[in-house]
């Protein structure tokens, strides 16, 4: 029996289209693409959800999802693609009204525009009604903020908070379009990138990057407390040493350095958007010691922490 849901039918919401929502009881091919928009405090945890291929972005606060086995946390600073027919729940939480933005993609419009783009003008008019075996699959991780995706996703909830939306189908097709060729052209970039490493079997490079994007997206959920290697190593199925060297050799840092570089990153966030006193911003980022949390800062942007938030009342550009 399907039961309500929180997540999908906030009073804080607002929507371009049908959302799917499977605790509806509604298959996921009925609906059309839509965008989905909530707006609160505050989200609890959700049930588990079964998605279409969708991307979600936070417009401000954070959210944190379960995606199958991994851990992802979406920011205004980044985007989340999750795949048809993937688990996942989500909640959210921020310092005012938190706004969580999802787009769920109608099953067979990614693999339309795939084919419109891989296959020839004769190819599409001798086959204009094939239908591929299996849905389109992306790299299933949290991705860095991409101004052609930002800029489309404004256009998106801008058209739901005017009301246009259901007025204008066709130029909010012509948007989603847009979003999913985008982002097929990072997915090409990412698997020429992989195929540029020399690994004997593609499939190999694919999965040994699945699991250093996961590595990646627990750091991210979990800086803030105490994880060791170990932990990370574990989450993604890798020995200690090969995350160490995978990790550097993708994203040239060592996971150790990019555990200090996110908790320094969330400090500078905390110096200018609270008055919250530097010993308790240690404690909240995942330092113990706040003489060694004000020397790394100190040696990362020349400044003290209360240097720093002295000069950001002035300054616009920190």
């Amino acid at each position: 029996m399907a039961s309500y849901c929180p997540y999908c039918h906030s009073v804080n919401s607002a929507m371009a289209g049908n959302v799917y929502c499977s605790r509806s009881g509604e298959g996921m091919e009925k609906p059309d693409t839509g965008t989905l928009l909530i707006r609160a405090p505050k989200l609890e945890e959700t049930d588990w959800h079964v998605s279409r291929l969708s991307i979600s972005r936070m417009q401000n606060g954070e959210a944190h999802y379960k995606v199958g086995d991994r851990e992802c946390t979406v920011t205004p600073d980044n985007f989340l693609v999750i795949n048809e027919g993937q688990t996942y729940k989500t909640s959210f939480e921020g310092r005012e009204d938190a706004e969580m933005m999802t787009v769920g993609f109608r099953p067979g419009f990614a693999e339309g525009i795939f084919q419109g783009l891989t296959n020839t003008e004769e190819w599409l008019l001798d086959n204009p009604a094939f239908k591929p075996n299996e849905p389109l699959r992306f790299f299933e991780k949290t991705y860095t903020a991409d101004p052609v995706i930002t800029g489309v996703l404004e256009d998106l909830r801008e058209a739901v908070h005017s009301d246009t939306a259901d007025t204008e189908p066709a130029d909010m097709e012509d948007k989603y379009t847009h979003l999913l060729e985008r982002l097929m052209e990072i997915h090409f970039d990412i698997y020429s990138d992989i195929r540029t490493r020399g690994y004997v079997k593609p499939s190999t490079g694919v999965e040994l990057y699945k699991r250093i994007s996961m590595a990646k997206d627990y750091i991210d959920s979990n800086y803030t407390r105490d994880i060791m290697l170990e932990d990370i190593a574990q989450n993604c199925c890798l020995s200690v040493s090969h995350l160490k060297r995978l990790f550097k050799e993708y994203f040239h840092i060592t996971p150790h350095q990019y555990i200090i570089q996110r908790r320094l990153e969330k400090a500078k966030a905390l110096l200018i958007q609270s008055d919250m006193p530097v010993r308790n911003i240690c404690g909240e980022i995942g330092f113990e010691n706040t003489s060694s949390f004000i020397r790394l800062f100190r040696n990362s942007y020349n400044l003290t922490p209360m240097s720093f938030r002295g000069r950001s009342l002035d300054r616009s550009d920190f």
